[in-house]
């Protein structure tokens, strides 16, 4: 088996500020759940709902985040990785702040369905 070796291999040296921000941005949808869900029997009392409807708050962060897939991906290789990413940051902070001054469970389910579209998720590698 012939191996050809490259004169100058192009190795890569991660650099710690970008290791950190993908694990932010890994983590942020699991730290936003997480801080959420002990709050769901305060949420459904103070919107006057059952425990039932505010959990579709929930379902909707997972479908919107599913949804949110299949958007970001085509929108990265067309654009790059970066403005997709800020973007996502900047509506995930928006909406968030929206979904604490909801003024109903309707409104409450939309926005979080729409947070969940707009979280940032990192692509490890892109296609050719």
């Amino acid at each position: 088996m012939n191996t050809v070796v490259s004169a100058n291999p192009r190795t890569y040296q991660p650099n710690a500020k970008y290791v950190l921000l993908l694990g932010l941005m890994c983590a942020l949808p699991a730290v936003t759940s997480d801080i959420y869900l002990p709050s769901l029997p305060d949420v459904a009392r103070d919107l006057h709902t059952t425990t039932t409807a505010v959990q579709l708050t929930m379902t909707g962060v997972l479908v919107g985040g599913a949804v949110g897939q299949l958007v970001v991906g085509p929108l990265s290789d067309r654009f790059g990785r970066r403005r997709p990413v800020l973007i996502g940051v900047a509506l995930h902070i928006v909406i968030s702040l929206l979904c604490a001054l909801a003024p109903g469970i309707g409104t409450l389910i939309a926005l979080a369905s729409r947070r969940g579209s707009s979280t940032p998720r990192p692509r490890w590698s892109r296609s050719p």
